[in-house]
């Protein structure tokens, strides 16, 4: 897991001291910044190669919200990777390694040059290894295929 270290700050937090939601998917978006600046897939990687990742759908779960001045770690990982679309698991923790939001993200890659989907496999990278990933039900985004509905409608 990538992982960083931050400090909940008050222009972060609401009248009640606690991060706000949008805070929260700021840690977690700036996470998977930094670790693909860190191995290289960052700006200067997709902007030189036309590519684009873009964010699809968030599945987020708040156990505890994080309050001003409490010391965090924000960790991510992704964890599958099928044609044009990747998938991004996010966890946000407090000293005690206590979780306090975690999420599900789904995220497309994408060809700047041509608006069109790019398989992932046309770029060299240097990520390797995929972690284990919650993953949760998400209607929204994942619909049965033709043939599965078939399959499920004779049984």
């Amino acid at each position: 897991m990538y992982s960083f270290n931050s400090r909940i700050r008050y222009s972060e937090v609401d009248e009640d001291k606690n991060l706000t939601v949008g805070g929260i998917i700021n840690y977690f978006q700036d996470c998977s910044s930094f670790q693909s600046e860190d191995i290289g897939v960052g700006f200067d990687f997709l902007e030189s190669n036309h590519r684009a990742w873009v964010l699809n759908a968030w599945q987020i779960v708040l156990e505890k919200y994080p309050k001003y001045g409490e010391r965090i770690t924000i960790g991510t990982w992704p964890y599958d990777f099928r044609g044009f679309i990747g998938y991004r698991n996010f966890v946000l923790l407090n000293e005690e390694k206590e979780k306090l939001a975690y999420a599900n993200s789904i995220w497309s890659y994408l060809d700047t040059q041509t608006g069109r989907f790019a398989r992932r496999g046309n770029m060299s990278s240097p990520v390797t290894g995929l972690r284990k990933g919650w993953t949760w039900n998400m209607p929204t985004v994942r619909s049965e295929s033709r043939r599965e509905e078939k399959m499920r409608k004779a049984s």
